[in-house]
């Protein structure tokens, strides 16, 4: 958290919004939208039934898994945190959408987005659905959690 502060400082506030911007818009666009583009091919590929993709593609199992985890895990770091103050978990990353649209509701007046102000009311709305699929979050972060555990007894 200090070593954020100490950037913003070096930084501009604006052009650290924009690098930020950046960076979530190539993590959402240039690699999890693939990812998962991907994943469904495959997925609905196994499920088709065929046999002769799995004896073509014997690895596709693996890889489907493979990218079903990493998705799940990046999409882990981009919702989690705290939403609401009683919120008991502990923060492990301020590189998400909630710290992200923190940081923006606390700098709004120092920031131009389309060459204005950004409108309380685009937080607001931001705001509400992070709060609106806490029940997704909640189940992704628990598989996330799954995956970095010991392998239950089978």
């Amino acid at each position: 958290m200090l070593s954020t502060k100490i950037l913003i400082l070096q930084m501009s506030c604006q052009s650290y919004y924009e690098a930020y911007v950046q960076r979530l818009n190539s993590i959402v666009y240039e690699s999890l939208t693939l990812k998962m583009g991907c994943y469904q091919y495959l997925k609905e590929t196994l499920h088709s039934g065929d046999r002769k993709v799995l004896e073509a593609f014997p690895l596709m199992p693996i890889i489907t898994e493979a990218l079903h985890i990493d998705i799940v895990i990046t999409l882990s770091k981009l919702l989690e945190g705290k939403i609401k103050l009683d919120d008991k978990r502990r923060k492990r990353s301020d590189r998400n959408f909630i710290h992200f649209i923190n940081l923006v509701s606390s700098n709004r007046k120092k920031l131009l987005w389309r060459d204005e102000e950004i409108p309380s009311r685009i937080i607001e709305e931001h705001n509400k659905q992070l709060y609106d699929c806490e029940a997704m979050r909640h189940k992704l972060l628990q598989q996330r959690d799954q995956y970095f555990a010991h392998f239950d007894k089978e």
